[in-house]
């Protein structure tokens, strides 16, 4: 029987590695991806039979696509993945729509939201092609920026982030029923505080892996309280 594939855009040394880690300790392959593969080759992980680093530029469309090409060649379609790309123009908290470049919010836009949707688009064709009974999940790493409570200074991600949450909403909508779950992952602290620059990868990586056994459910926004699970607070719909 082959392996579950686990696919990660926007891999990092914190939520990113988290999830390769817990990931292949339970039996996956997983492949992450960034736009700079040394990066993730210098990040304690080895290209095996079960493991791939791969470049990936989630500005580009075209690249998303690419990187499931590949992995499906290689393994097949993979049943998990997790979107953790993100990319930021900081605006003048003071005077966002004059200190931003119109180009500048566009192209945040497109690693935001459009590679969002590729993305989204490839994973439902998978799923499509995965056996019935095998679980399949699209994880969102969102983390507060989609709440209408403008953050200073976070204009470009906080527009991205609004939008990527109606998708994944709608995705999930479309297509639960199918057994396809879509999540804006949003970690909280027990107040319901936004954990902000304090995000726990490890806690993220297992908070995915639980949405994906089984053992922990959480409708689409996904707010969870680190070793808790999912928590709903009275401002989230």
């Amino acid at each position: 029987m082959s392996k579950p594939i686990a696919l990660i855009f926007g891999s990092g040394p914190n939520v990113g590695y988290a999830t390769v880690r817990t990931f292949l300790s339970n039996g996956y392959r997983v492949v992450q991806t960034s736009r700079s593969v040394k990066k993730l080759q210098d990040g304690a992980f080895t290209d095996d039979d079960d493991h791939k680093a791969l470049e990936c530029d989630v500005n580009d469309t075209a690249s998303i696509s690419r990187t499931f090409e590949t992995v499906r060649a290689a393994w097949g379609q993979p049943s998990v993945i997790v979107y953790n790309a993100a990319r930021l123009v900081k605006a003048d908290p003071t005077d966002p729509f004059s200190s931003l470049s119109t180009s500048d919010f566009e192209a945040t836009l497109r690693a935001n939201v459009v590679g969002l949707f590729q993305a989204i688009k490839e994973a439902v064709v998978g799923f499509k092609a995965l056996p019935e009974a095998e679980r399949k999940a699209f994880f969102f790493t969102g983390n507060n920026l989609n709440e209408l409570k403008p953050l200073p200074g976070f204009s470009t991600l906080g527009a991205g982030k609004s939008a990527a949450a109606y998708l994944v909403a709608d995705a999930d909508n479309a297509y639960q029923n199918k057994g396809y779950r879509f999540y804006y992952v949003d970690e909280r602290f027990a107040d319901g505080r936004a954990v902000v620059n304090e995000i726990d990868g490890q806690a993220h990586a297992d908070y995915f892996y639980g949405l994906v056994k089984g053992t922990l459910t959480s409708p689409w926004w996904s707010t969870f309280v680190k070793g808790e699970g999912y928590v709903k607070f009275p401002w989230n719909r």
